[in-house]
Protein backbone atom coordinates (compact mmCIF):
# COMPACT_ATOMS: atom_id res chain seq x y z
CA UNK A 1 0.00 0.00 0.00
CA UNK A 2 0.95 3.12 -0.94
CA UNK A 3 0.86 7.12 0.42
CA UNK A 4 -0.15 9.55 -1.17
CA UNK A 5 3.55 10.59 -1.94
CA UNK A 6 4.10 6.96 -3.55
CA UNK A 7 5.75 5.70 -1.03
CA UNK A 8 5.19 2.25 0.62
CA UNK A 9 5.06 2.11 4.94
CA UNK A 10 8.59 1.14 4.85
CA UNK A 11 10.08 3.71 2.73
CA UNK A 12 8.51 6.43 4.22
CA UNK A 13 9.45 5.18 8.42
CA UNK A 14 13.02 5.61 7.07
CA UNK A 15 12.85 9.01 5.33
CA UNK A 16 11.32 10.21 8.12
CA UNK A 17 13.91 8.94 10.28
CA UNK A 18 16.77 9.82 7.96
CA UNK A 19 15.23 13.44 8.52
CA UNK A 20 15.96 13.51 12.36
CA UNK A 21 19.32 12.09 11.61
CA UNK A 22 19.95 14.93 8.84
CA UNK A 23 23.47 16.89 8.93
CA UNK A 24 21.51 19.94 7.21
CA UNK A 25 18.19 19.97 8.84
CA UNK A 26 17.48 20.69 12.52
CA UNK A 27 14.01 20.25 14.58
CA UNK A 28 13.09 24.24 14.88
CA UNK A 29 11.11 23.17 18.36
CA UNK A 30 11.53 20.57 20.61
CA UNK A 31 7.54 20.37 21.43
CA UNK A 32 6.85 19.75 17.67
CA UNK A 33 7.77 17.85 14.72
CA UNK A 34 8.64 20.92 12.38
CA UNK A 35 12.27 20.96 11.21
CA UNK A 36 14.51 23.85 9.78
CA UNK A 37 18.04 24.47 8.31
CA UNK A 38 20.67 24.22 10.28
CA UNK A 39 22.72 26.75 8.11
CA UNK A 40 20.96 29.82 7.16
CA UNK A 41 23.20 29.86 3.91
CA UNK A 42 20.96 26.82 2.61
CA UNK A 43 17.93 27.68 3.87
CA UNK A 44 18.95 31.08 1.59
CA UNK A 45 19.45 28.52 -1.22
CA UNK A 46 16.19 26.60 -0.86
CA UNK A 47 14.25 29.85 -0.60
CA UNK A 48 15.64 31.09 -3.79
CA UNK A 49 14.98 27.66 -5.75
CA UNK A 50 11.67 27.61 -4.29
CA UNK A 51 10.43 31.24 -5.51
CA UNK A 52 12.45 30.47 -8.84
CA UNK A 53 10.42 27.27 -9.32
CA UNK A 54 6.86 29.05 -8.58
CA UNK A 55 7.91 32.14 -11.00
CA UNK A 56 8.32 29.40 -13.75
CA UNK A 57 5.48 27.06 -13.35
CA UNK A 58 3.43 30.95 -12.95
CA UNK A 59 2.20 30.02 -9.34
CA UNK A 60 1.86 34.22 -8.78
CA UNK A 61 0.25 34.03 -5.13
CA UNK A 62 3.05 31.42 -4.37
CA UNK A 63 5.68 33.87 -5.41
CA UNK A 64 4.25 36.37 -3.74
CA UNK A 65 3.36 35.09 -0.32
CA UNK A 66 7.60 34.09 -0.34
CA UNK A 67 8.59 37.79 -1.08
CA UNK A 68 6.40 39.90 0.68
CA UNK A 69 8.35 39.42 3.97
CA UNK A 70 11.61 40.82 3.60
CA UNK A 71 13.97 41.92 1.22
CA UNK A 72 16.00 38.66 -0.37
CA UNK A 73 18.92 37.97 0.74
CA UNK A 74 22.40 38.06 -2.09
CA UNK A 75 21.95 34.46 -1.54
CA UNK A 76 18.74 33.71 -2.20
CA UNK A 77 17.97 36.06 -5.35
CA UNK A 78 21.15 34.38 -6.92
CA UNK A 79 19.93 31.37 -6.46
CA UNK A 80 16.42 32.62 -7.93
CA UNK A 81 18.00 34.14 -10.84
CA UNK A 82 20.31 30.85 -11.56
CA UNK A 83 17.23 28.53 -11.24
CA UNK A 84 15.29 30.96 -14.01
CA UNK A 85 18.09 31.38 -16.18
CA UNK A 86 18.32 27.30 -16.06
CA UNK A 87 15.23 26.49 -17.22
CA UNK A 88 14.23 29.15 -19.54
CA UNK A 89 15.46 31.60 -21.87
CA UNK A 90 12.13 33.03 -22.81
CA UNK A 91 12.71 36.19 -20.92
CA UNK A 92 9.25 38.30 -22.32
CA UNK A 93 7.27 35.40 -20.90
CA UNK A 94 9.38 35.77 -18.20
CA UNK A 95 8.29 39.58 -17.67
CA UNK A 96 5.05 38.98 -18.11
CA UNK A 97 4.60 36.52 -15.27
CA UNK A 98 7.09 39.39 -12.69
CA UNK A 99 4.41 41.77 -14.02
CA UNK A 100 1.32 39.65 -12.67
CA UNK A 101 3.41 39.65 -9.57
CA UNK A 102 3.77 43.34 -9.15
CA UNK A 103 0.57 44.28 -10.12
CA UNK A 104 -1.23 46.17 -7.23
CA UNK A 105 1.95 46.24 -4.73
CA UNK A 106 2.45 50.20 -3.74
CA UNK A 107 6.01 51.88 -4.15
CA UNK A 108 7.12 50.37 -0.31
CA UNK A 109 6.27 46.64 -0.69
CA UNK A 110 9.47 44.25 -0.53
CA UNK A 111 7.21 42.16 -3.62
CA UNK A 112 7.90 45.02 -5.83
CA UNK A 113 11.50 45.50 -4.78
CA UNK A 114 12.21 41.84 -4.82
CA UNK A 115 11.13 40.99 -8.11
CA UNK A 116 13.01 44.30 -9.30
CA UNK A 117 16.28 42.94 -7.95
CA UNK A 118 15.35 39.81 -9.71
CA UNK A 119 14.47 41.25 -13.22
CA UNK A 120 17.66 43.54 -13.05
CA UNK A 121 19.75 40.60 -12.86
CA UNK A 122 17.88 38.79 -15.55
CA UNK A 123 18.23 41.11 -17.96
CA UNK A 124 21.82 41.88 -17.52
CA UNK A 125 24.88 41.15 -20.12
CA UNK A 126 21.52 39.94 -21.86
CA UNK A 127 20.54 41.93 -25.35
CA UNK A 128 16.87 41.36 -26.22
CA UNK A 129 15.26 43.73 -28.16
CA UNK A 130 11.65 45.52 -26.79
CA UNK A 131 11.49 44.75 -23.04
CA UNK A 132 9.78 47.00 -21.31
CA UNK A 133 9.74 47.15 -17.33
CA UNK A 134 7.93 49.02 -15.85
CA UNK A 135 6.04 50.52 -12.38
CA UNK A 136 9.66 48.16 -10.57
CA UNK A 137 10.95 48.98 -7.70
CA UNK A 138 14.57 48.95 -8.02
CA UNK A 139 16.91 48.35 -4.57
CA UNK A 140 19.80 49.74 -3.65
CA UNK A 141 22.85 49.40 -5.34
CA UNK A 142 20.83 47.56 -8.35
CA UNK A 143 23.07 48.78 -11.39
CA UNK A 144 26.36 48.68 -9.50
CA UNK A 145 28.58 46.79 -11.86
CA UNK A 146 25.94 45.81 -14.81
CA UNK A 147 25.69 45.64 -18.16
CA UNK A 148 22.28 46.38 -20.06
CA UNK A 149 21.63 46.48 -23.82
CA UNK A 150 18.38 47.56 -25.75
CA UNK A 151 16.13 47.87 -22.42
CA UNK A 152 12.90 50.18 -21.36
CA UNK A 153 12.34 51.79 -17.65
CA UNK A 154 9.07 53.30 -17.59
CA UNK A 155 7.59 54.68 -14.26
CA UNK A 156 10.49 52.27 -12.43
CA UNK A 157 11.60 54.34 -9.06
CA UNK A 158 15.53 53.29 -8.41
CA UNK A 159 16.78 53.58 -5.15
CA UNK A 160 20.41 54.91 -4.35
CA UNK A 161 22.37 53.01 -6.60
CA UNK A 162 26.04 52.74 -7.93
CA UNK A 163 26.94 53.06 -11.59
CA UNK A 164 30.49 51.73 -11.00
CA UNK A 165 32.21 49.89 -14.35
CA UNK A 166 28.46 49.75 -15.23
CA UNK A 167 27.70 49.72 -19.19
CA UNK A 168 24.27 51.23 -20.10
CA UNK A 169 23.32 51.13 -23.74
CA UNK A 170 20.49 51.74 -25.85
CA UNK A 171 18.44 51.91 -22.89
CA UNK A 172 15.55 54.43 -22.55
CA UNK A 173 14.48 55.68 -19.00
CA UNK A 174 10.70 57.44 -19.51
CA UNK A 175 9.10 59.06 -16.09
CA UNK A 176 11.70 57.41 -13.76
CA UNK A 177 12.70 58.97 -10.69
CA UNK A 178 16.32 58.33 -9.18
CA UNK A 179 17.42 59.20 -5.37
CA UNK A 180 20.85 58.85 -6.28
CA UNK A 181 23.28 57.97 -8.65
CA UNK A 182 27.07 57.78 -8.28
CA UNK A 183 29.55 57.68 -10.68
CA UNK A 184 32.91 56.98 -11.48
CA UNK A 185 35.63 57.06 -14.57
CA UNK A 186 34.61 53.59 -15.40
CA UNK A 187 30.83 54.22 -15.97
CA UNK A 188 29.69 54.21 -19.51
CA UNK A 189 26.55 55.03 -21.80
CA UNK A 190 25.99 54.74 -25.36
CA UNK A 191 22.48 55.76 -26.52
CA UNK A 192 20.61 56.76 -23.37
CA UNK A 193 18.03 58.55 -22.91
CA UNK A 194 16.09 59.97 -19.68
CA UNK A 195 12.88 61.12 -20.56
CA UNK A 196 10.62 63.10 -18.24
CA UNK A 197 12.79 61.51 -14.99
CA UNK A 198 13.75 62.98 -11.75
CA UNK A 199 17.09 62.77 -10.40
CA UNK A 200 17.53 63.88 -7.10
CA UNK A 201 21.29 63.66 -6.31
CA UNK A 202 24.41 62.61 -8.73
CA UNK A 203 27.93 62.08 -7.17
CA UNK A 204 31.35 61.68 -9.23
CA UNK A 205 32.95 59.62 -6.75
CA UNK A 206 36.24 60.15 -9.11
CA UNK A 207 36.35 64.14 -8.09
CA UNK A 208 34.09 63.47 -5.09
CA UNK A 209 31.74 65.80 -6.20
CA UNK A 210 28.17 66.24 -5.51
CA UNK A 211 25.40 67.39 -7.92
CA UNK A 212 22.09 68.28 -6.33
CA UNK A 213 20.10 71.25 -8.68
CA UNK A 214 18.65 70.24 -11.62
CA UNK A 215 20.62 72.09 -13.96
CA UNK A 216 24.10 71.14 -12.76
CA UNK A 217 22.62 67.05 -13.15
CA UNK A 218 21.82 67.42 -16.33
CA UNK A 219 24.94 69.33 -17.64
CA UNK A 220 27.02 66.46 -16.27
CA UNK A 221 24.63 63.72 -17.30
CA UNK A 222 25.24 65.23 -20.46
CA UNK A 223 28.75 65.39 -20.31
CA UNK A 224 28.59 62.03 -19.93
CA UNK A 225 26.74 61.37 -22.71
CA UNK A 226 23.25 60.77 -21.72
CA UNK A 227 20.46 62.53 -23.82
CA UNK A 228 17.52 64.61 -21.64
CA UNK A 229 14.49 64.67 -22.61
CA UNK A 230 11.55 66.81 -21.29
CA UNK A 231 7.93 66.12 -23.07
CA UNK A 232 5.70 67.83 -20.00
CA UNK A 233 5.88 71.61 -21.64
CA UNK A 234 8.26 72.90 -18.86
CA UNK A 235 10.51 76.25 -19.18
CA UNK A 236 13.48 75.43 -20.89
CA UNK A 237 16.18 75.29 -18.36
CA UNK A 238 18.31 78.43 -18.61
CA UNK A 239 22.03 77.75 -19.44
CA UNK A 240 24.12 79.66 -16.83
CA UNK A 241 28.00 79.51 -16.20
CA UNK A 242 28.24 76.86 -13.00
CA UNK A 243 30.83 78.30 -10.69
CA UNK A 244 32.36 75.52 -8.65
CA UNK A 245 32.87 76.94 -5.36
CA UNK A 246 35.89 75.92 -3.20
CA UNK A 247 35.03 76.71 -0.44
CA UNK A 248 31.86 73.87 -0.43
CA UNK A 249 33.73 71.65 -1.63
CA UNK A 250 36.59 71.49 0.54
CA UNK A 251 33.94 71.38 2.96
CA UNK A 252 31.82 68.69 1.67
CA UNK A 253 35.14 66.62 1.24
CA UNK A 254 36.93 67.26 5.00
CA UNK A 255 33.40 66.15 6.23
CA UNK A 256 33.60 62.86 4.61
CA UNK A 257 36.37 62.35 5.80
CA UNK A 258 34.74 62.08 9.42
CA UNK A 259 31.68 60.11 7.84
CA UNK A 260 33.26 57.20 6.49
CA UNK A 261 35.96 56.88 9.30
CA UNK A 262 34.94 55.38 12.28
CA UNK A 263 37.81 56.44 14.76
CA UNK A 264 39.51 59.31 15.29
CA UNK A 265 41.22 61.13 12.70
CA UNK A 266 44.69 62.68 13.70
CA UNK A 267 45.39 65.96 12.01
CA UNK A 268 48.08 64.62 9.88
CA UNK A 269 46.25 61.92 8.41
CA UNK A 270 43.43 64.56 7.80
CA UNK A 271 45.83 66.85 5.95
CA UNK A 272 47.18 63.97 3.90
CA UNK A 273 43.00 62.40 2.62
CA UNK A 274 42.90 66.18 1.52
CA UNK A 275 45.49 66.65 0.04
CA UNK A 276 47.47 69.72 -1.53
CA UNK A 277 43.91 71.82 -0.08
CA UNK A 278 44.92 70.47 3.04
CA UNK A 279 46.35 74.23 4.30
CA UNK A 280 43.66 76.13 2.09
CA UNK A 281 41.20 74.59 4.68
CA UNK A 282 43.43 74.61 7.98
CA UNK A 283 44.10 78.69 6.91
CA UNK A 284 40.66 79.45 6.79
CA UNK A 285 39.15 77.78 9.58
CA UNK A 286 41.76 79.60 11.81
CA UNK A 287 41.33 82.81 10.34
CA UNK A 288 37.52 82.23 11.03
CA UNK A 289 38.19 81.15 15.01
Amino acid sequence: MLNKNGFDIQTSRQIKERLKQHALIVRTDPNNSSYGFDHEEFYEFFLGIAIGNNILKNKIQDAKSLLKKSPLPFQASDSVVTRIESQTKSYEDLILKLDLIVKGENQFSYVKENAGNIVIRILSNEEIPNINIKNYELPTNSLLAIELNKITFEECHFQNTSLASSKISNCNFIRCQFDRLEMNHNTSFYSVKLIDCEISTVYDSAKEKGYYEKYSIELFLKGKGIEIKRTNNEPELISIEVIDDEKIELTEKALRRYVRSNTPISEAIFKMRLGPNANLFFRKSSQTC
